[in-house]
Formats: structure tokens, sequence, C-alpha cells
């Protein structure tokens, strides 16, 4: 049975609880089981997409919203060099605590590779802000109809896709986790001025296990 060892209440009221069963850790957000340690295939197929866009960039800049466990950034930081620098935002103070005092085992600890800069706050700022990235990943929510933080449904609008757009270098990639497909956000991505391609990931790279969507958007120079 999975025991509860630590629970926060996060922006707008979210209430997060952290179990432990055995060697392996879950997260639950108003009681949903959010995410799982023993299933992170989908978000290594995340870091591995995005990163097949960006492998001929020196020096690549990335920025990744939302931290989880760890597992997207930690395959991203596996197969990026050394001279990367990839930015984190996070908006919850309770998943970076556990980031940095539990997950650590299973993480490799991510947090301490110096390619990385943490933000603790609203990926919207990074986003909005003047910075230009070769990549942005998104795994903040559920998908594209916000679970942990409803004030994120701007980032799934067009206004906010348009502005995703503009903070991506010339040849820049965004990529976004999703449990389902959301027909009209694929519509208001198509309208947009990516190239759209829609990925299938599984919860354990295997078809027996939950599949997933990835979107990529890339951004094709001129």
């Amino acid at each position: 049975m999975a025991e509860l060892i630590d629970k926060a209440t996060g922006k707008e009221g979210v209430e997060y609880d952290l179990y432990r069963s055995g060697d392996e850790y879950i997260i639950r957000v108003n009681g949903y089981e959010l995410m799982t340690s023993y299933c992170h295939g989908s978000e290594e197929k995340l870091a591995l997409s995005t990163y097949e866009n960006i492998r001929f960039v020196n020096a690549p800049r990335v920025l990744v919203g939302g931290l989880g466990m760890g597992f997207t950034l930690r395959k991203l930081l596996d197969l990026l060099p050394l001279e990367s620098a990839v930015e984190v935002s996070e908006i919850e103070p309770s998943v970076i605590r556990w980031n940095l005092r539990v997950f650590g085992n299973i993480n490799r600890h991510v947090l301490s590779d110096p390619r990385v800069y943490l933000y603790e706050g609203d990926v919207v700022v990074k986003i909005t802000g003047p910075e230009l990235y070769d990549a942005i990943i998104l795994d903040i929510d559920n998908g594209p109809n916000p679970l942990s933080v409803p004030g994120n449904s701007w980032l799934y609008s067009d206004e906010g896709i348009a502005c995703i757009y503009g903070s991506l270098k010339r040849t820049g990639v965004f990529t976004l986790w999703s449990a389902f497909m959301d027909q009209k956000f694929l519509e208001r991505l198509e309208r947009s001025e990516f190239k759209v391609i829609v990925e299938h990931s599984f919860s354990n790279h295997d078809r027996s296990s939950g599949e997933y969507i990835i979107y990529k958007g890339l951004k094709m120079s001129n």
C-alpha cells in the first residue's frame, strides 16, 4: 500500500500529495494520480523528440516548463552537449523540494547539473520575456485542458501559441506533452505559423502501456 510521505497546497489551492510504495513514488493532484516514478517512457520520448530537432545546434538554449519528477530533464541532459543551457521553470515549491530531497536517487540529481538554471515561478514569465530559445518544452498540465493550474489555459490559446512561436529562435522547436488528443488545440496549433507534427508515446516505451500525445511545432527558417 502506498504511504503518504508529504503534502502541500499549491497555487490556486491545488492539493499536492506525495506517496511512496516501496522504491516508487507517486504524485497526486487533488486526489488524481498525476505522475509516477515507474512510468516515465513518455517523458523521455518528449525529451528525445525535442532533441532530434536541435541536435546540430551549437550550445543550444532550452526552456523546460514543468519539472515533475525530473525524467524529461534527465533524458534531455543525457543528450545535450556540455555547452548547453537549460532553464527549468517550476511554479510549485513542493515539486522543487521533492526533487532536491527525495527524487535525486531516481533522476540522478538533475538540479545539480551545471547546465541547469532553475526558475521558481510561472513559465509564462519566461515565454513572454526577452530571451529566445532553440527549444521550448511544456509538461505542466495533463494536456491542453489544464489540470494543475487553471490559469495555464492562456498558453494553449491562439495568443499563447503565437507568443511561444515568437520566443523561439529562427529554426526552433516547441513540444508539448499531453495525456490525450485535443482536437481543438491541434486546430489552433495548425492555424499558427508552426509546421505541426503529432507523435505518440507510451508509459514504458511499449504499446501495452498507456498511450500519450506529443504535439510538436517547428519554426521554419525564412
